[in-house]
């Protein structure tokens, strides 16, 4: 199957429809992705947000269309955790099954993320060196040359 790329990862680009979601839980996408980096703003009336920036693949769950984007935006939960890694300074691998279902809030339903990898902090320069056999090497600094009397 094709993958679309979109402008964002969001639960409303991959397809989610909410409707559905205030009637019973259901799965709705697989969320695989890098984050290095992270936008925040505020939006007039929703609030604060942050935006997870890097690369990012999601399949929807019942149509198993396939979405590639830069930008994504998780589950609140899920979302400040990960931006709190990118926050110190490290980059993040995740892979997240995200779901609904329904409860009596003004919504009507909530997230609901099953963590299929632990989210971990990634050294991606390491990881490089690993897989070109490099990880091993060292390179001993020039000896001096001695003096002949």
């Amino acid at each position: 199957m094709a993958k679309n790329l979109v402008g964002k990862i969001s639960a409303r680009s991959v397809g989610v429809d909410v409707k559905t979601a205030r009637l019973e839980a259901q799965e709705c996408y697989t969320i695989i992705g890098f984050v290095d980096g992270i936008e925040e703003g505020l939006h007039p009336t929703n609030g604060e947000w942050t935006k997870l920036k890097g690369n990012f693949e999601a399949t929807n769950s019942k149509t198993g269309e396939v979405f590639v984007s830069s930008s994504a935006f998780l589950p609140t939960i899920v979302n400040e955790l990960v931006a709190a890694v990118i926050k110190q300074g490290g980059s993040v691998r995740f892979a997240y099954r995200i779901g609904t279902r329904p409860v009596e809030t003004p919504t009507g339903y909530e997230y609901t993320v099953s963590e299929l990898i632990e989210a971990a902090p990634v050294d991606v320069i390491e990881e490089i060196r690993v897989a070109a056999g490099l990880s091993s090497l060292q390179i001993e600094a020039p000896k001096k040359p001695t003096k002949v009397k």
